[in-house]
Parts: structure tokens; C-alpha cells; sequence
């Protein structure tokens, strides 16, 4: 810098580098962002099922343009191409794992209201963390078992006064989306452990937003990160 002397200069620097978010802090706002766009998503999913969509032309959409957008980022960023059993295993996670999922969803959505919808998907947390207990062999503590008890006990609760805005077969569509979900996270930690993430949405799948930033090993869940590495 003209003008300034070293040490100037290098104070410059250090501010311009604490200024710079960290990994952590990045993971988190893009979790926050997740969250936000997940809210939203059932709100357009009524405007398309309102112009005479159903399920199947609102996910072809989706999916379209998603893969257009997650191409022209591939490309301009030259993300390496996944191969072999990671080819593979994101194939098989984007196009059974989300897909189905999402059909789960977006199906269960025509027949329950939005908000019991959410409390259903949201469910999903606390089966990671069973299911990370039996696959895995991840410790259920005190706090874990306390809080997903905490959370199944308030959707049971939530069920009751909400239940008149959807059939049963919607509440079963609703929770077999947060088991798939469920399935799909465990496999995310394993199948996308060493691969880009703008790579795993490229190839049909998407690795939980967050996760490449904030905790590459680990799941986040309502009772805190449940590692299984």
C-alpha cells in the first residue's frame, strides 16, 4: 500500500482477515438459509397444486431446474466428477433416496395441511439418531434421549388438534418422508465423505446443506451432532 508503512499494512491485514467468516460461520448461515427456503417450499408447492399441478409436474420442475442451475455451477467451477462406487451411491441416493422422499412429501402435502406436514418431516432428527444408534453405534446421552423424547412427544401432542387438517394416509406419507430423510442423511456421511458437494447435487443428489462447512463428519439433529465417522 502506498503511503503505509509494513506494520500498517499488516494490521490492514489481519482486519481484513477477521473480517473474513469462518467455515463454521459460513455452514451456519447456509443451514439458516435451508431452513428458510424449506418453509417457503410448501407455500409455492400450494401455488402450483392452486394453478392445477400435481406432484409429479411440480418435482419435474424441480429437479430441472435444479440441475440446470447446479450444471452451469459445476462447469464455471470446474467440480470434479465423481467415479466408481461414489458415482454410484449418489445415483442411487438422488434418484430412489430424494426422490422418493420428496414424492413422499409433496403427495403428502395435497392431502394435510403444511403446518402438520412440517411437524411430521421434522420428526427426522430423532430417527437419525436412532438409527445412527443401530447402524452406527452412536451413544444415546441423557440430553439426546431427553430432547428426542421431548420432540416426539410434542408432535404426538400436535397430531391431535392438527390431525383434522389432513387424512391418515397424509400423516403416513408425511412420516415415511421423514424416514427416507432419515436413511438419506446416514448415507450422505458415508457416500459424499470425500466428494465436492456442487458434485453430489450435479449427480441427481445433495448432500444436507451445511454439512461440507460445519461438520463434515457428523449429522446435525435436535439433539446436537451425532458422529459417525
Amino acid at each position: 500500500m502506498i503511503g503505509t508503512s509494513p506494520e500498517q499494512a499488516w494490521q490492514v491485514l489481519l482486519l481484513a482477515c477477521q473480517a473474513v467468516p469462518s467455515s463454521r460461520a459460513i455452514g451456519l448461515m447456509l443451514i439458516a438459509l435451508s431452513a428458510v427456503c424449506f418453509a417457503a417450499m410448501p407455500v409455492f408447492a400450494r401455488a402450483v397444486y392452486a394453478a392445477g399441478g400435481d406432484p409429479g409436474t411440480l418435482l419435474t420442475l424441480r429437479f430441472c431446474g435444479a440441475a440446470v442451475v447446479l450444471l452451469l455451477l459445476a462447469f464455471g467451477r470446474r467440480a470434479a466428477i465423481p467415479t466408481g462406487r461414489s458415482l454410484v451411491g449418489l445415483l442411487l441416493m438422488g434418484g430412489v433416496g430424494y426422490v422418493s422422499q420428496s414424492l413422499s412429501y409433496f403427495t403428502a402435502l395435497t392431502m394435510t395441511s403444511a403446518a402438520l406436514l412440517g411437524l411430521l418431516v421434522y420428526l427426522y432428527p430423532a430417527a437419525v439418531a436412532i438409527l445412527a444408534r443401530f447402524f452406527f453405534g452412536v451413544a444415546l446421552t441423557r440430553t439426546r434421549v431427553l430432547s428426542l423424547t421431548l420432540a416426539l412427544v410434542g408432535a404426538g401432542l400436535a397430531i391431535g388438534p392438527l390431525g383434522g387438517g389432513g387424512s391418515w394416509v397424509g400423516i403416513g406419507l408425511g412420516l415415511l418422508s421423514a424416514l427416507i430423510y432419515s436413511f438419506y442423511i446416514l448415507a450422505a456421511t458415508r457416500v459424499t465423505r470425500d466428494v465436492e458437494a456442487l458434485s453430489c447435487g450435479c449427480r441427481g443428489s445433495r448432500r444436507p446443506t451445511g454439512l461440507a462447512r460445519s461438520d463434515r463428519a457428523g449429522v446435525c439433529c435436535s439433539a446436537g451432532p451425532v458422529n459417525v465417522s
